[in-house]
């Protein structure tokens, strides 16, 4: 449809400066609750889960989602809060784009060292070895190549705005659904795994979407997890922790 839109980007940017806004308010409860009593500091804002002591044994299988929830429950010092951390991870350019979703706290977690930015017990940031970059950088490449053959033979979406997916029959529309919906997860993943690939060359790694295919769910709850879990685990910080 012509050139990207500038203010498309602009909820992703919105969901980065809530997420600034509700870290360091839970940050300013623990530092105001600490200097009184301890239960109060533990009721301000939901524990952090427990990390995995050892990484998977493959190298593409994603971390699991208590890892990430102890990053973004984890609080810095106040003073990390500041004004350039907040365009940092506000415009952070290889998740500008599209993704995936990343929470300030997990964000900073990242960026600094652990004894200089945590205001409690610090998490172990688990950042991916050598090979496993090579590995997730290929499996990017591999998913990019595909793509591109898929839309050079494939014309799911050319023929559905075209009009004549109400000239077919019904065996023909389910097949032109099925893999206008392949072609669909096929590209969000490799956009997103391109996003995710910078950022772990650049020693931030944001949780996986697309833990699994479309079509390999048996529940709506399952798809939605699947699909976009960063997203969900944004959800679950800033909209469902409170």
């Amino acid at each position: 449809k012509g050139e990207y839109d500038w203010h498309l980007s602009m909820n992703l940017v919105l969901l980065r400066l809530i997420s600034f806004s509700m870290d360091y308010h839970y940050a300013t409860l623990e530092k105001k609750n600490s200097n009184s009593t301890q239960d109060k500091s533990a009721a301000a804002k939901p524990t952090p889960e427990p990390t995995s002591s050892s990484s998977s044994s493959s190298f593409y299988a994603p971390k699991p989602p208590s890892y990430y929830k102890s990053l973004c429950a984890t609080s810095h010092k106040l003073e990390i809060y500041s004004f350039p951390n907040l365009l940092s991870h506000a415009f952070y350019a290889p998740l500008f784009l599209a993704g995936p979703t990343i929470t300030f706290n997990s964000y900073m977690h990242h960026c600094l060292p652990p004894s200089s930015s945590s205001q409690t017990t610090t998490p172990t940031v688990e950042l991916p070895d050598l090979r496993h970059k090579l590995v997730y950088t290929a499996v990017t490449v591999i998913g990019v190549c595909y793509l591109d053959v898929l839309l050079s033979l494939v014309h799911p979406f050319a023929l559905l705005r075209s009009g004549w997916s109400s000239k077919l029959s019904i065996s023909e529309s389910c097949g032109v659904t099925w893999f206008m919906l392949a072609g669909m997860w096929l590209k969000f993943a490799t956009l997103w795994r391109f996003a995710r690939c910078w950022g772990m060359w650049d020693g931030v790694e944001p949780p996986e979407n697309m833990n699994r295919t479309w079509n390999n769910n048996w529940s709506i709850a399952g798809f939605w997890k699947g699909w976009h879990s960063s997203f969900n685990l944004w959800l679950r910080r800033e909209i469902s922790a409170p």
